[in-house]
């Protein structure tokens, strides 16, 4: 999955990364739609420090938010099971961290499972 760059200015990203601290889910589900409407995956989508919606859900660290972006992506993009594994794995800019390495600095253990469950690399 190669990583397309959008700014925090960009209103749908916002209100995605927004999104992601409330326990509801009904506005994430249209925001992820936008997107792909839009003609993007919310897969492929990454700040300018390659943050992507993984890495903000985790560090939001809402109890269960971070399966259902997982199921949920992979289903409106229709990711293969290959691709999904590449999407938790991806890596920050600076520093080179996955999603999964958060969620241990963050003791996330809720998203620490999701993300083992669908293949990040330990």
């Amino acid at each position: 999955i190669s990583l397309i760059k959008i700014t925090r200015d960009d209103l749908s990203w916002a209100k995605v990364v927004n999104e992601l601290g409330s326990f509801s889910t009904t506005n994430l589900k249209c925001y992820l739609r936008q997107i792909k409407k839009n003609g993007l995956s919310a897969a492929t989508l990454a700040d300018e420090n390659g943050f992507n919606i993984l890495h903000h859900a985790v560090l939001k660290e809402v109890p269960g938010k971070v399966d259902y972006l997982i199921r949920k992506c992979s289903k409106i993009d229709k990711l293969t099971p290959e691709q999904t594994v590449k999407w938790t794995n991806c890596t920050t800019k600076d520093d080179g961290f996955t999603p999964l390495h958060y969620a241990c600095y963050k003791s996330n253990i809720d998203a620490l499972q999701s993300l083992l469950h669908y293949g990040a690399d330990v």
